[in-house]
């Protein structure tokens, strides 16, 4: 009697776990999961005896679901993830003297920069209906201009390269290079800096940072901007700040 007493409680505690851990399973699988990853684009350095702008293109690029439908689309996939959801942001960095300012501009793609009567503005390639695309900086932030004053900025000259000559400046084409690292000079204020641009190239995975640095001192580099392919495991508030003014992202 105790013996069947003792395996009874046996099979019922087994039981008892067997359906904790479905039901574990069963959340875990169906619980959704989000994603993030930020890459760099293109990187533009602009510069004359006083002053220089350096603006860094960011993609930034999330999934969500759950479990069974991120490895559903995986499979589908298996080269990379499908993207959800996706922001085009612009890093642009001031520097005059010794000062370095960061600026992150949520929602701005391209890095055509440009300078027009001591004033700096921003345009990018779009499509006919939404041209001219154009955005002129603050001091600390872009603002986009209405189609009349951009139309009017843009039809003043021929080529970026052709008003950015006649008001004094200088622009550098820059890259990123597989593996590489690519590093580009230039003077503000009689102070001698390097750009440098590092690609990192792994299986799955390219890293890439910007990066600044100084002549004639000790100081390490200053990392401007890092992104990766890889995605990465957020919450949901991280999902939707990270994501910010992008149209229509909502997290689940």
């Amino acid at each position: 009697m105790r013996i069947r007493k003792a395996t009874k409680q046996r099979s019922t505690v087994l039981a008892t776990a067997v359906v904790i851990a479905l039901a574990v399973i069963l959340t875990l699988f169906l619980k959704t999961l989000h994603f993030v990853a930020k890459d760099l684009g293109n990187v533009e350095l602009l510069w004359r005896e006083s002053e220089a702008f350096i603006t860094i293109g960011e993609r930034r690029s999330g999934i969500q679901g759950t479990l069974a439908q991120l490895v559903w689309r995986d499979l589908r996939a298996m080269i990379s993830y499908p993207t959800d959801d996706s922001s085009d942001n612009l890093v642009l960095v001031h520097i005059r003297s010794e000062a370095v300012e960061r600026h992150e501009n949520r929602g701005i793609s391209g890095t055509m920069l440009f300078p027009y009567k001591n004033t700096i503005y921003h345009t990018v390639g779009v499509v006919e209906s939404n041209w001219p695309a154009v955005w002129r900086w603050t001091g600390s932030a872009f603002e986009k201009l209405d189609k009349t004053q951009g139309t009017r900025v843009v039809t003043s000259f021929k080529l970026l390269t052709e008003v950015i000559a006649r008001e004094g400046w200088n622009t550098t084409n820059t890259h990123f290079s597989s593996d590489r690292r690519n590093v580009y000079q230039f003077q503000v204020s009689g102070n001698g800096y390097e750009l440098i641009l590092q690609d990192e190239d792994r299986a799955r995975d390219r890293t890439r940072t910007v990066s600044l640095r100084r002549f004639g001192s000790n100081q390490t580099e200053q990392l401007l901007a890092t992104g990766s392919t890889a995605f990465h495991l957020s919450t949901s508030k991280t999902y939707l700040d990270f994501l910010a003014k992008t149209n229509g992202v909502t997290a689940h």
